[in-house]
């Protein structure tokens, strides 16, 4: 177990240490816990007898049921939804990191320079879009004979919510705590209603075309996007899922795929039909899919004469960050 704060850190600095740590450790499970970062690191998966071994300790000692009681963690549910990121995730994202070692300590330069400069990594930064298609790492998913660790009951369920509340700021909701109760939402609105701030910061609507593609276009018309472009109708999608999807809220692409795929077909034009491609290689590339895939939409584009993609100025990035996954 090791801890890494996130008070006056930056990206770089927590990239190294993660980095640094999968170069001696096959799997790595990163939880949040206030602004710190603890990292569980071992040689061997965390098997169900592990995750057992913790219930029993949590229920039957008394020590270790107290002392966790005053964060509000009852349950292995409520200290599993601390974790944020996966092994499979660090090694995706932050192998190119740069790594600690004693002959070339970078890291001590790094941390004074975001101490110097102040630098503070947001909680957001933890529950991204990117952390979706790992879903089946996460500890707090994994089912075993006999047992689920997900809360069964609306009493269990609020109190998983209690345990992700903030000590500091009570009446400030966490992005775990929002992604609980969208989460809980989602799957029943009547048992798990959300307040009007909550519905219209969420645009559950816009989740329904996400998700599938209507049948007729006078349906865009409860988004208010009837008869608009393809880009039009996808900006405000592609919005949502960057906001609002992660590991805790991970629900389908179909509808925006399908836009997507249209849009390159029958775009108004090269600028929307190659903004339409690049976003859905972005949006696939995320969901880890074959390379091969990805290529395929990009063999879609159309090109000038020098073979170069022609995009708006504006939506240049597009190509830089195509390039960034690949790499």
């Amino acid at each position: 177990m090791q801890w890494v704060h996130t008070i006056v850190a930056s990206p770089d600095m927590i990239e190294m240490v993660l980095n640094t740590v999968q170069q001696e450790f096959k799997y790595a499970h990163i939880f949040l816990g206030g602004s710190d970062l603890l990292i569980l690191a071992s040689n061997q998966p965390i098997s169900c007898p592990n995750l057992l071994a913790a219930e029993a300790t949590l229920q039957t000692n008394v020590r270790v049921k107290q002392s966790l009681q005053e964060i509000n963690v009852t349950s292995l549910a409520s200290l599993l939804i601390k974790e944020r990121w996966t092994t499979s995730y660090i090694s995706d994202y932050y192998s190119d990191s740069g790594v600690q070692t004693l002959d070339f300590p970078k890291l001590h330069y790094l941390a004074g320079k975001d101490f110097f400069f102040g630098n503070n990594l947001p909680l957001k930064h933890f529950l991204t879009s990117e952390t979706t298609p790992y879903i089946d790492e996460y500890l707090f998913y994994k089912q075993c004979e006999n047992w689920t660790i997900a809360p069964d009951t609306k009493e269990a369920f609020y109190s998983l919510i209690e345990s992700t509340r903030s000590r500091i700021d009570y009446e400030t909701l966490l992005p775990i705590t929002k992604a609980l109760l969208h989460r809980a939402y989602l799957s029943n609105p009547e048992l798990y209603p959300m307040s009007k701030n909550l519905l219209s910061e969420f645009r559950d609507d816009l989740v329904a075309f996400i998700a599938k593609y209507p049948e007729t276009e006078k349906e865009w018309g409860i988004v208010g996007l009837e008869a608009a472009s393809f880009r039009t109708k996808a900006e405000p999608l592609l919005a949502h899922i960057d906001n609002f999807r992660n590991w805790m809220v991970p629900y389908p692409l179909d509808g925006i795929i399908t836009l997507l795929q249209n849009g390159i077909f029958q775009g108004k034009d090269a600028y929307e039909k190659n903004w339409c491609a690049l976003q859905l290689a972005l949006l696939l590339s995320k969901e880890r899919v074959e390379q091969s895939l990805i290529d395929q939409i990009l063999d879609k584009t159309v090109r000038d004469n020098h073979g170069k993609i022609i995009l708006k100025s504006e939506d240049q990035y597009l190509l830089k960050d195509i390039e960034h996954n690949e790499k």
